[in-house]
Parts: C-alpha cells; sequence; structure tokens
C-alpha cells in the first residue's frame, strides 16, 4: 500500500499506521517492518496526533467500520496540514456483495460487525462537508470473490457508480461546512 501511495504523491518518508486492534497492529509489524513506519495503537475517531501533522491521510476500508463518520472525517482534516490530501475507499451499498451482506446481516448471520455502505453520491456530499474533493469514482473488486466481481461488472455496465469501492481523493479546506 505505501509503495502505490508514494508512487503518486511525494511525501515525506515516513508513515504512521493506526488501529485499535493491538493484534492487527501485530500482524502489521511484522508483515512491514520498517524504520520508516510506526504503528499506534488508537482509535480513529479521537486521533493521538497533534493539529496539522500530516501531508497525506489515507483511509481505506474504515468508514464503513465507524460508527461516527462525521467524527472520523472532522479528525482527519483536522490533523492535516493546510493543503494536504486525503484518500478515502469505502464499501459502495450499489454493490452484489452488499446486497449479499444486508441479507446475512437481516438473518443474523453477518459476523464482521457494524458496516455502513455508502453510495458515491452519498459519501461526495459527506466527504464534501470537510474536505475539497480533488477526484471520485467506483472501483471493481478483486479477484478474491469472482462471482461478485463478474455480477458487478456486469451491472456497472448499466448503472455507472455500481462497483464495489467507493474512492475519494480530496483536499484539506478552510473551515469544516454544516
Amino acid at each position: 500500500m505505501l509503495e502505490l501511495i508514494t508512487r503518486f504523491y511525494r511525501f515525506s518518508n515516513f508513515a504512521v499506521g493506526i488501529d485499535r486492534s493491538v493484534i492487527a497492529l501485530s500482524l502489521a509489524a511484522t508483515r512491514n517492518a520498517s524504520d520508516s513506519v510506526a504503528y499506534v495503537c488508537g482509535d480513529v475517531t479521537s486521533l493521538p496526533f497533534c493539529s496539522d501533522t500530516f501531508e497525506l491521510v489515507t483511509a481505506f476500508g474504515v468508514l464503513e467500520h465507524t460508527r461516527d463518520h462525521q467524527q472520523l472525517l472532522s479528525e482527519i482534516h483536522r490533523v492535516l496540514k493546510p493543503g494536504g490530501k486525503m484518500l478515502l475507499t469505502s464499501s459502495n451499498a450499489r454493490s452484489a456483495l452488499q446486497i449479499k451482506n444486508f441479507v446475512l446481516d437481516r438473518m443474523g448471520k453477518y459476523r464482521y460487525g457494524f458496516q455502513r455502505n455508502w453510495t458515491l453520491a452519498d459519501l461526495r456530499a459527506e466527504i464534501e462537508k470537510y474536505f475539497f474533493v480533488t477526484d471520485f469514482f467506483v472501483a471493481q473488486g478483486d479477484a478474491d470473490m469472482r462471482a461478485v466481481q463478474i455480477i458487478d461488472k456486469t451491472i456497472s455496465r448499466i448503472v455507472t457508480d455500481w462497483g464495489r469501492y467507493v474512492c475519494f481523493s480530496a483536499e484539506k479546506m478552510g473551515a469544516v461546512r454544516g
């Protein structure tokens, strides 16, 4: 992930990863041992960093599992330097996978905890309260779920915002808008 980000963005040579799970952090540190990465245990709705600290914040697959999405976006805004960039992805409500997960949840068989899925338009409206959106798109899923991938790609030919993920690039603006 870091390699992909640094290919497109030239920022400092140091990164910080945050998760509330000590187990996830330990796994990440084992898989990505590096002097240029620090791993911090913390809550994304109360980031343990000073304001205006980072040039780039990424949140891939985080927002949909955060109950207080406005607080998460507010915290990202707070810790970004003026003009700083945010890259964010979230599960798309308009995906075969999320329809399947919705059915499993209603049957009491969804085992992954809280998840709120977003449409492209709804998430863009939320992000624009905090950031200037510079790019957005829907991405199709990986081959990890071949049937979902085929269904999503087929439907996306007709429904343009259909796919597995909604993706945004945004820049920190001044004050947060209501």
